[in-house]
């Protein structure tokens, strides 16, 4: 065997890698983390980092002749019986493994890590802030920004929707109240995580997305809280993840799959009917400033 051979990288060893960045013992009970698709002892000389294994990933994966697909979301959650192709998301599996295409998921375990999806969540919020602000965990999965002086909610709301590119925003009420402690949250925000909101002295809440019973919730504990994507709260953990990688192999590449901006498109929909109704009616449509402009 060669040199070059004996010092080849295998996924093993980026899976080590992140083992210690995100340990998977920390995820969830219920969650699936690690190999998913592939051996670890396969080579791997081009990596695509994704929220979700979809077909626009898959495409891109062959695009930069990725042979690993490192995903925040695991497509396999529960066992499976089999491995059917007529079923779309077990074809899509198969035909990566077909192709020697290996899938490594890290989810929860990568949410709470330090220097995961929500502390890049809250350092990108609070570096578009107009106030210094302090970080600090707010559970396991959130994070509390204290501004050093009182913004306007609706104000922080418009940068945090440039920050991250949002299409759009959903609200549990109204009103602009000043607010200085923020709690931050990427992704979905649970009706278990309320009473560490409303405990930390948080104001309002930032996260991905919200069921409408939970925004109520927080709503009669006095919490504003608006949703700006599940999407767009997460994959924000992508190209910093990409650099750390680069920096600890710098034989492989690394390649970012945006993915789908779920909001964007629709709240571009919404945009556009409103944009239709105002102009055959000549008025302002109803609801569209609280549906964000984006």
């Amino acid at each position: 065997m060669s040199s070059n051979n004996m010092a080849q990288t295998k996924i093993l060893d980026l899976e080590s890698w992140l083992s210690r960045f995100a340990p998977p013992q920390s995820a969830e009970a219920w969650d699936a983390v690690g190999l998913q698709v592939g051996n670890p002892a396969d080579p791997v000389r081009s990596v695509l980092l994704t929220l979700d294994v979809t077909p626009d990933a898959v495409q891109m994966a062959r695009q930069v002749e990725a042979s690993l697909i490192l995903c925040h979301h695991p497509p396999v959650f529960h066992p499976l019986t089999g491995l059917r192709t007529d079923n779309p998301q077990q074809k899509m599996l198969v035909d990566l493994a077909s192709r020697g295409v290996s899938v490594l998921a890290a989810h929860t375990n990568l949410d709470q890590a330090s220097g995961g999806v929500a502390d890049c969540l809250a350092d990108l919020l609070a570096a578009h802030f107009p106030e210094e602000a302090r970080i600090e965990p707010l559970g396991l999965y959130g994070r509390l920004v204290t501004l050093a002086r009182p913004v306007r909610w609706l104000r922080l709301l418009d940068l945090a929707q440039r920050a991250l590119g949002a299409g759009g925003c959903l609200r549990n009420s109204a009103g602009d109240p000043l607010v200085q402690r923020i709690g931050v949250y990427p992704g979905a925000f649970g009706e278990d995580f309320v009473p560490d909101a409303a405990g930390s002295g948080a104001q309002a809440v930032i996260c991905g997305e919200c069921k409408h019973s939970t925004g109520l919730l927080l709503a009669l504990y006095g919490l504003d809280q608006a949703s700006l994507g599940h999407d767009v709260t997460e994959r924000v953990v992508l190209w910093p993840l990409a650099e750390k990688l680069r920096e600890a192999f710098p034989q492989v590449r690394f390649a970012v799959c945006p993915g789908l901006d779920y909001n964007e498109s629709a709240f571009r929909v919404s945009r556009t009917a409103a944009g239709v109704s105002r102009k055959a009616a000549h008025e302002e449509s109803p609801g569209s400033a609280g549906q964000g402009a984006g």
